[in-house]
């Protein structure tokens, strides 16, 4: 009940976090730092990966870039631990935001696209339209403006089907850009005046300050600055409502207008607020633009007074400027730092994750083994021990006929036991590093003969028959003795499951740079859920063939192993007329 409650304060917290998310980043992390303390003493993974994705953009929005791109990738680790693919692929999108941030462009590209492919893949089309508009946003900056477009309008088509009016907004503004940047006005025009309708039917003012901003920059670059003087009038009261941020960019434009106006009074004014606005929001770039424009500015007054004002103004904004390259340049430092350490984190996880499912299949593989030492072998070791018993101490007592039998039966037992401890050999063999191979010309034809008179026995007493298509002069390029041990194992499958009076086909023929051989009967073949489990890494249970013969699950392990061992590969697939194929390719030998 506990552990509900306080799992309780930690979604609040979350949602508080939420709220605060560009607008007051140090509440963002000091809330995001509650719920992850809450966390440690009633751990919950999914809510510690959203906790920490939230203090990686508090940390982002606080400027410490390589403290956001180490909670990130905590995030990153714990939703794929708990398989929280849309917060992965949000996470993603915000690690390529911090690579866009430093110039890092295709390093940003990688991410996003991981998390694009990842909300594709889980049919999540909200997050599939955020990245697409993020990479959009990177390959405009790269000047990629066809790509660019092609992202927008994927972008823009998501948030049309998803109704999404924020997004479509935010779309069709940077589609008239990109498309004003490829000089085709005519459709920029249309996207931006689609952005304004999309703006007043859901109310969206800051956004149509954004809308009316970018058209304004496009008519202050094309001179037709009687129209750009109106637009931003009508911007500064949108921005006084919520768009701060761009407050100072507005006024610098405006200062622009009245330069190319010759209104050099108003164009002073602006440019004074301008710089004003830029310093009360610590907006550095904006603040040497700003310098630089009014150095422009008292020079084409030509106010000899007022000339070493510019001249400082000039040098003010060339310190700033060396100022923010060299701490662009530390920051670059610091998360290129970042990403390799993220990266070898990664390396190393993926290095323990390997290891830990080798060591996880060693342990299986050793139970097996174990187990068939234990089961399949001590049974018929305790048989052979009981009839032996049974000899000595009654031998004197018994008929001819019995004794015969009892010997019958301890051949019988011995050879199954022999065949098996040559299988547990061999699969030792084929797991061990020690295998020896000489690979080299093998006839197919007087290797298939050889695997084939080993069963004349079982083809007498089943009455099977058996039918050989091999060329004559073909051959395979591998070692023998495993390719004679693969071809036994095979042939006994198909012996042991044929039907009385059954028929096992083996074929070969060459295939371009290859060799096919294939083991084929008509009997009770194989099941669909058998089939995946016939070359996993572990033995299968055993399956009774059709007059009851035993078995122990290595004989396909085995074959698999050493046909991988002479560089083929193994099938098997049901055989039209009923049964099984087992289809061998190996490597055929080069003239």
């Amino acid at each position: 009940m506990v552990e509900i409650l306080e799992h309780k304060k930690v979604d609040e917290y979350l949602d508080d976090a939420s709220a605060c998310m560009g607008r007051d980043h140090i509440r963002l992390l000091s809330i995001a730092r509650k719920a992850l303390d809450l966390l440690g003493d009633f751990p919950d993974r999914q809510r510690e990966g959203l906790a920490y994705l939230k203090l990686g953009l508090g940390y982002f929005y606080d400027g410490q870039l390589y403290e956001s791109l180490s909670a990130y990738e905590r995030a990153l680790w714990l939703q794929k631990e708990t398989g929280d693919v849309a917060g992965e692929a949000l996470t993603n999108v915000n690690i390529g935001l911090v690579f866009s941030l430093v110039g890092e462009y295709n390093v940003a590209l990688d991410y996003i696209e991981r998390a694009r492919i990842l909300a594709h893949q889980e049919r999540n089309e909200e997050a599939e339209a955020m990245a697409s508009g993020r990479t959009g946003e990177i390959f405009c900056k790269l000047e990629r403006f066809e790509d660019a477009e092609e992202f927008y309008r994927r972008a823009l088509y998501l948030n049309e089907k998803h109704q999404n009016e924020t997004g479509i907004c935010l779309t069709c503004i940077n589609l008239a850009d990109v498309l004003r940047k490829q000089e085709q006005y005519k459709d920029a025009d249309e996207f931006y005046h689609r952005a304004l309708e999309c703006v007043e039917a859901n109310n969206l003012e800051v956004y149509k300050a954004y809308a009316l901003l970018d058209q304004a920059e496009h008519l202050v670059s094309s001179r037709q600055l009687g129209k750009a003087e109106k637009i931003l009038a009508a911007v500064f009261p949108l921005l006084e409502k919520g768009g701060r941020l761009y407050m100072a960019k507005a006024k610098r434009m405006l200062a622009q207008v009245y330069f190319g106006m010759k209104k050099f009074e108003k164009a002073k004014e602006a440019c004074e607020s301008a710089l004003q606005a830029s310093e009360e929001g610590q907006q550095r770039e904006e603040s040497v633009a700003i310098m630089r424009l009014m150095s422009d500015l008292i020079h084409e007054v030509g106010d000899e007074t007022e000339y070493k004002r510019a001249y400082l103004y000039i040098r003010k904004a060339s310190l700033m400027q060396q100022q923010l390259y060299n701490e662009k340049h530390n920051l670059k430092l610091s998360v290129i730092r970042a990403h390799y350490d993220l990266e070898i984190s990664r390396l190393k996880t993926n290095e323990l994750e390997v290891l830990n499912r080798e060591l996880n299949l060693a342990n299986a593989q050793k139970e097996k083994f174990f187990s068939i030492i234990a089961h399949d072998l001590m049974n018929p070791l305790s048989g052979i021990e009981g009839l032996s018993r049974q000899l000595v101490d009654h031998m004197h007592e018994m008929r001819g006929e019995d004794i015969q039998e009892i010997i019958r039966q301890l051949l019988k037992t011995s050879m199954r036991t022999s065949d098996l401890l040559k299988h547990l050999l061999d699969w030792a063999r084929s797991r061990s590093s020690d295998l020896n191979l000489y690979p080299g010309r093998v006839p197919l034809q007087a290797l298939l003969d050889d695997a084939l008179s080993v069963f004349d026995d079982v083809v007498h007493k089943k009455e099977l028959t058996v039918v050989v298509q091999v060329p004559e002069n073909l051959e395979a390029y591998a070692d023998r003795n495993t390719l004679y041990s693969v071809l036994v194992n095979l042939i006994s499958n198909a012996a042991k499951f044929s039907h009385q009076k059954g028929r096992i086909v083996v074929s070969a023929e060459a295939a371009g740079k290859e060799v096919l051989i294939s083991v084929a009967d008509n009997g009770i073949g194989i099941t669909a859920e058998r089939k995946k489990q016939l070359f996993s890494a572990s033995p299968v249970d055993s399956q009774e063939g059709t007059d009851g013969e035993k078995g122990h699950g290595l004989g396909l392990l085995i074959c698999r192993d050493f046909v991988e061992k002479n560089q083929g590969t193994l099938g098997v697939m049901d055989n039209d007329g009923g049964g099984t194929i087992f289809e061998i390719r190996l490597p055929a030998v080069v003239s």
